[in-house]
């Protein structure tokens, strides 16, 4: 099989139908190459914290995320992403504590819209201190006015401040395909 460069490919029949290729051959897509409509994984993003965050006991406190490694479409911004974009998307979420006392939870519980969807909990099994990692990953629906955010709520006793960087972590894409 050859190659094919156009700059325009029209469909032959007025159906709008372009077939590239048949079964079992392979489309490649070089480096470089933007894709982009139903295609695209998109909107997408990734953001962390920078600082650390206080979190008063048996509170839920939304967390605010300052740093965005990457934002495809600018749909995160104050700490909450609305995807304009309805489809469904893989979630996922990372809160950690240093030195979180032993018998003590800490939770992440995604909110939609205003409302949690359900909550991650996770408990420091140790007979001591110890740093303390929850994570919440999941496929949510989201019409193109819905927004997520993430909270969290521990119960250590008094005040804790949350790690930052990638221990403090929340992203999204579009799946497509579903």
């Amino acid at each position: 099989m050859g190659t094919i460069k156009a700059t325009n490919i029209e469909p032959i029949a007025d159906n709008g139908t372009v077939t590239l290729g048949s079964s079992g051959d392979t489309l490649t897509v070089p480096s470089g190459v933007t894709v982009a409509g139903a295609m695209a994984n998109t909107p997408a993003f990734y953001a962390y914290k920078s600082s650390g965050q206080s979190v008063s006991q048996n509170t839920y406190v939304k967390v605010t995320f300052e740093t965005e490694l990457f934002d495809s479409d600018g749909k995160f911004a104050d700490s909450r992403f609305t995807p304009t974009v309805a489809g469904y998307y893989l979630i996922s979420s990372t809160v950690s504590f240093t030195n979180h006392p032993a018998g003590a939870y800490c939770l992440i519980a995604p909110y939609k819209n205003g409302s949690a969807e359900f909550v991650e909990i996770n408990t420091n099994q140790s007979s001591g201190d110890a740093d303390t990692k929850t994570t919440a990953t999941f496929m949510i629906y989201l019409d193109s006015d819905d927004y997520l955010e993430i909270f969290i709520r521990h119960n250590a006793g008094q005040s804790e401040t949350t790690r930052s960087g990638n221990e403090v972590r929340f992203m999204a894409q579009r799946v497509i395909g579903v």
